[in-house]
Parts: structure tokens; C-alpha cells; sequence
């Protein structure tokens, strides 16, 4: 059986994703790190930051299509990531892969606050 989300809830998952990965977070401590992205965001990006899903929330008019781009641009390079040596707590800490992932976070934050 496949349980429905509609687009309120979608978003907030978006937000949900969106929160457990920025620049604040990397004064967390690494147990705060590690869950936050290895848990949280990699589950979320997958499912949340799909094509189909980010469709549903632009056509809801819940984002803009600039958001839309970097959830897609985020998806992409995190799928890149996953799985190499990058995809690990001094990773995280310490690429310009995982910083310009990291940024376009806090953009998306950014713009989601400004509406």
C-alpha cells in the first residue's frame, strides 16, 4: 500500500531536508553531523529532491523554479557523492563538493524565508 502525501506535507519534508544541511551545521558535533546528513538528508534528497516531486512543489507554487534548480543541482551532486571517499564526516568537513552542497542549502533557506 502506498501512503499519500500531499503537497503541504512534501513541502515540509522539503523544509525538513533543507534544515539538516548548511553552514550551521558544521559547528555541530560529528554524532550532530553524521546524523544530520547521513541519516535525515540522505534519506530525504533521495525521495524529497526527485524530479517528481519538486515538480509538485513548483507547480503548487510552494517554490520557485530558482529553488527548483538548486534542489536539483543539491540531488545531483549529493547522488555524485554518495558512496565515494567525499561521503564521510571529513568530507563533510573538509571539500569544496560538499561546501558548494552545503551553500546551496543555506540559498535555498534563504529564499524559502524571504516568501
Amino acid at each position: 500500500m502506498m501512503l499519500y502525501i500531499n503537497e503541504r506535507q512534501l513541502f515540509e519534508y522539503f523544509i525538513e531536508t533543507i534544515n539538516s544541511c548548511g553552514n550551521l551545521l558544521l559547528t555541530a558535533t560529528d554524532e550532530e553531523i553524521e546524523y544530520n546528513i547521513f541519516e535525515v538528508f540522505d534519506i530525504n534528497v533521495h525521495t524529497f529532491f526527485h524530479n517528481e516531486n519538486l515538480e509538485i512543489l513548483l507547480t503548487n507554487d510552494l517554490i520557485t523554479s530558482e529553488v527548483y534548480k538548486k534542489a536539483q543541482l543539491i540531488r545531483e551532486m549529493y547522488l555524485k557523492i554518495e558512496g565515494t571517499s567525499l561521503w564521510s564526516l571529513e568530507g563533510i568537513k573538509n571539500t569544496k563538493e560538499w561546501k558548494e552542497i552545503i551553500n546551496l542549502c543555506d540559498q535555498i533557506k534563504e529564499k524559502i524565508n524571504d516568501r
